[in-house]
């Protein structure tokens, strides 16, 4: 059992952050400047109110900053003057609302690790496909279409993921009729579109390799996956392929994760949420199979304030690395 500080007691904590630690049988505390024992969360038994961040802190394995983004700074600088070499660092998504929140770099190294808080990279729809990627020689994903299915910084997130971590060359938005919009990324040689408006109960994604198609709609082609959730009495219990049924990870950890979130209440019902969930296990357990920290939720967050003002993107990889990005990095030291 682990101990668990979440700084901020907002939508994210009550929807996302306390159900996957209460899956976990963690125990949990809270901090927020307007927390009062009336507070409905603290009825809970496993939940405690922290009244005070001073050297205490080090009690914790893992502190959860889910706060507005222009506080983030101020608090993680708060933090860091604490010892807490042994405590992990978990930073709620978008990082960058304010560019100048890349200051927050220089105090990565005052924490045991520093992790970015993106459940979609561990989406099991995301997570199935990978494996399906590299088990059935589908070859190199060409393009990810997100068809009402993807916001902002998520899906960029997810996307840039599977592709293993490729740079955005250019990016462009399109307003469409009607409040729609089309923003397109182009990497090395794929490319991501992203249809907005959002809508999560009737939007699609689907993954186009070079030997097959992966869905979560169904699509009448060769060589096709669709992957598609088992649902039951308006939770998920399990995944299929094209109708069969499919593990997302190590079955025990997965049979723990679906019987707790069938039985747990929720504020949030929505499948969507659920899926959030148990993304923010997999990546607690560190079983995401990917390490998504702070320059990684930094430069996805970024994007979306660039090409939303300036309609279009351009940049350059040098070893791997964005141009642009790593010229902000140098100016907000």
């Amino acid at each position: 059992m682990s101990i668990n500080l979440i700084i901020g007691t907002g939508k994210r904590a009550r929807e996302t952050i306390i159900p996957a630690l209460e899956i976990l049988d963690d125990e949990i505390f809270l901090y927020s400047r307007n927390l009062n024992s009336k507070n409905p969360l603290l009825t809970k038994n496993y939940i405690k109110q922290l009244t005070i961040i001073d050297s205490n802190l080090k009690k914790f394995d893992r502190i959860f900053i889910a706060i507005p983004q222009h506080e983030i700074y101020s608090y993680i600088f708060k933090l860091s003057k604490f010892d807490l070499k042994k405590v992990e660092l978990f930073i709620d998504t978008p990082i960058i609302g304010q560019i100048s929140n890349l200051r927050i770099k220089k105090f990565i190294k005052f924490f045991k690790k520093v992790y970015v808080t993106e459940d979609w990279i561990s989406k099991p729809f995301f997570k199935i496909s990978n494996e399906l990627i590299k088990n059935n020689n589908l070859g190199n994903i060409k393009k990810i279409k997100f068809i009402n299915s993807g916001f902002s910084y998520h899906a960029l997130a997810a996307a840039r993921s599977i592709l293993k971590n490729k740079i955005v060359l250019f990016a462009k938005k399109t307003n469409l009729k009607n409040d729609n919009i089309i923003y397109k990324f182009y990497f090395k040689n794929s490319k991501i579109d992203l249809v907005y408006p959002v809508d999560y109960d009737k939007g699609k994604t689907i993954i186009y390799c070079e030997n097959g198609i992966i869905s979560d709609s169904f699509i009448d082609k060769p060589n096709s996956y669709f992957i598609s959730r088992k649902i039951n009495n308006n939770r998920i219990v399990g995944y299929m392929i094209n109708g069969n049924p499919i593990n997302f990870t190590n079955s025990k950890v997965e049979k723990k994760i679906l019987s707790k979130i069938f039985l747990i209440k929720l504020e949030n019902h929505k499948l969507e949420n659920q899926e959030k969930i148990i993304s923010l296990v997999l990546k607690l357990l560190h079983m995401d199979n990917q390490f998504y920290g702070f320059f990684e939720g930094a430069y996805d967050s970024f994007l979306f304030p660039m090409i939303g003002r300036f309609k279009y993107y351009f940049d350059f990889s040098f070893n791997g690395r964005s141009v642009i990005f790593n010229l902000f990095n140098l100016i907000f030291k």
